[in-house]
């Protein structure tokens, strides 16, 4: 099995960790406390982080520091929001997650269509498949 994938199933087992673990939250406060409390959670651990590994912050490039901000403003005003809102109307937390996680599957057919990727039409197959079965969760 190559490195990235031992990197990938550790990545889901904990996603799914914190998914069962933030399920209780979500039903009960809203997002935007959530994000606050989250953010302010964020910023005290990474001070202390900063103050006991000595840790030197390199200066990043302005290009880059816009395509950050576009990522900041996706992830907490379109996908976490979104991601909240199913889970929170959803009876199931896995049937939720089942339609989120469709993400892996439009990101390897785009990536083909504008990355100009490897065609592996057994690998195309598998994620149609993935697909369609998890649009059929009810």
């Amino acid at each position: 099995m190559n490195e990235w994938m031992y990197y990938g199933l550790i990545a889901a087992l904990f996603i799914s960790l914190k998914d069962l673990l933030v399920t209780s939250l979500i039903k009960k406060y809203n997002y935007i406390d959530l994000v606050i409390t989250s953010n302010i959670i964020i910023f005290i651990f990474t001070i202390i982080y900063l103050i006991y590994s000595k840790q030197k912050i390199n200066k990043i490039e302005i290009k880059d520091i816009f395509k950050m901000i576009l990522e900041i403003f996706l992830i907490y005003l379109i996908i976490n929001p979104s991601i909240y809102k199913s889970i929170k109307k959803s009876t199931n937390t896995g049937n939720a997650k089942g339609i989120i996680n469709l993400n892996s599957a439009i990101t390897f057919i785009l990536a083909i269509i504008f990355f100009n990727s490897e065609k592996n039409y057994r690998n195309m197959v598998i994620m149609i498949s993935i697909i369609i079965l998890s649009l059929l969760l009810k």
